[in-house]
């Protein structure tokens, strides 16, 4: 559960990375990203930070890699922004909600509907609700 000041904080996170990502870092590595989500511990030590970039494979690495020699910077000036005495620890991950989404959809359009065999049974002219007379 998530109490109301871990939750602004992780709002202030999101906003204040979000910003900071697109006007100030300037890591060639860093590509365009979108932040997700951010979760925080309880105890705002620690901060999960959600990526989400139509980037694959070596250029989602790279920004990675970016991102971690930027989080000293970036980690301070959240810091600040959030009025935190100890600023929290980033941590960057890629959010994969949209490729497992993505996924399951292709899973479930791949599925061949089989028939009920109780419909066929049932009067096929007779409405939802009304029974056969027979």
């Amino acid at each position: 559960m998530t109490s109301h000041r871990t939750a602004r904080v992780a709002d202030v996170i999101r906003k204040t990375l979000s910003t900071l990502i697109r006007e100030e870092v300037r890591d060639p590595r860093v590509g365009a990203v979108s932040i997700t989500d951010v979760r925080v511990t309880t105890d705002l030590r620690h901060a999960r930070v959600f990526l989400s970039s139509l980037d694959e494979g070596e250029d989602r690495q790279r920004t990675l890699q970016g991102l971690k020699a930027a989080s000293t910077f970036l980690r301070g000036a959240v810091g600040r922004e959030a009025r935190l005495k100890h600023a929290p620890e980033l941590q960057f991950e890629w959010d994969t909600a949209l490729e497992t989404g993505m996924r399951i959809e292709q899973i479930l359009s791949d599925i061949e509907i089989s028939p009920d065999p109780d419909a066929e049974a049932a009067d096929p002219e007779a409405g939802p609700g009304e029974q056969d007379p027979s």
